[in-house]
């Protein structure tokens, strides 16, 4: 699906233009060119920041989902889904930018499976060797170890998404020879 009807659904509260509709607006575009400057600029800054406002708000509208399907509520439920899949399509724009300058977190390259793999495993290695680890150090610290057990269960979590991914890349590269 390209940007611009990701766009257009994001815009539409998820209603998408007719299937197959062309897009020469995209291949044309004048300005194509000029993403290869975006990193470090404010406008990186701010697609980050808005790619990281849409990727919470698509998980806190699922979880919202589960919530009123408890609660006996699948209209609103399935309301909330909606909602996710509008603003997933919106993360997803923001991303077909922002792979230009990088991976948002570890300014690793985006682009084929070989590489997303890579950003995928050095993204499950820093949050399994120093993002959860430091956020255990902290709520330890501040009297919350519930929540500490909870970091330092994601951070062992991480590092076994990391150990696969480092699998699944050597699996790419041993395939490739």
């Amino acid at each position: 699906m390209s940007v611009v009807k990701r766009a257009d659904r994001c815009q539409n509260n998820g209603s998408l233009r007719a299937e197959g509709e062309e897009d020469a607006a995209l291949s044309s575009r004048p300005d194509q060119h000029r993403l290869a400057d975006l990193k470090g600029t404010r406008t990186h800054h701010l697609l980050k920041k808005a790619f990281s406002r849409e990727s919470e708000a698509v998980q806190l509208h699922l979880f919202f989902s589960r919530i009123a399907e408890i609660e006996g509520y699948p209209a609103l439920a399935k309301k909330f889904i909606e909602l996710a899949e509008s603003q997933s399509l919106c993360a997803h724009g923001h991303l077909d930018f922002l792979r230009r300058a990088g991976d948002v977190l570890t300014e690793l390259p985006i682009g084929d499976t070989e590489l997303n793999l890579r950003v995928a495993a050095a993204r499950a290695a820093v949050d399994a060797q120093e993002s959860f680890p430091d956020m255990a150090r902290t709520a330890h610290a501040e009297g919350f170890p519930d929540i500490a057990g909870w970091f330092e269960t994601l951070a062992a979590a991480k590092q076994a998404q990391a150990d696969a991914l480092h699998s699944a890349i050597q699996h790419l590269e041993e395939s490739d020879d």
